[in-house]
């Protein structure tokens, strides 16, 4: 009998390593696809490929759905855009840009706060429900409407909003905002 896909996840977060070939050979063309669809070239799809399997292995212990494709898309997917964008920016910086000395006026201090906020709210989203965590991601990463984050994790649009909705009240939570 076949394991399901969530728990192929479980065991592969415990280290399993035929659970991770199991779902590997089950979806590994699937990944493939949309890494060549994305860049238009082999030798970085397969490096992208890898990238996404990585990412699979560390976050599997995180996975709490039932569609373990639909995550594993999700994650191509972003792996695939964050290439992409980095590729393009390295294009269109303009020399200003490509050396960020940071304004005279700000301090060292500042900037340490700045930092140190940012890895705070990274670690908040890491403490994010799956559903909420890949949705604020995607957010982040890829500015989409509602009802193309809403098609892309197989959800409706006030379904989406509703998820925002409460990893945004979990991000102030976890950051200790007063609103």
């Amino acid at each position: 009998m076949e394991k399901l896909d969530s728990q192929l996840l479980k065991e592969i977060a415990k280290g399993d390593a035929k659970s991770f070939e199991s779902l590997l050979k089950k979806y590994k063309n699937k990944v493939f696809g949309l890494c060549k669809k994305m860049v238009h070239d082999k030798h970085i799809s397969e490096e992208l490929c890898q990238d996404v399997w990585i990412q699979v292995i560390k976050f599997a212990d995180s996975f709490q759905g039932d569609n373990a494709l639909s995550w594993i898309m999700v994650i191509t997917r972003n792996i695939c855009l964050n290439y992409l964008k980095k590729q393009s920016r390295w294009y269109e910086l303009s020399p200003e840009d490509e050396i960020n000395i940071p304004d005279q006026s700000t301090s060292i201090d500042e900037l340490l706060m700045k930092e140190t906020e940012l890895d705070k709210l990274k670690g908040c989203i890491d403490k994010l429900p799956e559903k909420q965590r890949v949705a604020v991601s995607i957010v982040f990463t890829e500015e989409l409407s509602h009802s193309e984050i809403a098609k892309l994790m197989d959800l409706s649009v006030s379904n989406i909003k509703v998820v925002l909705f409460r990893a945004r009240e979990g991000l102030i939570n976890c950051m200790g905002i007063l609103l």
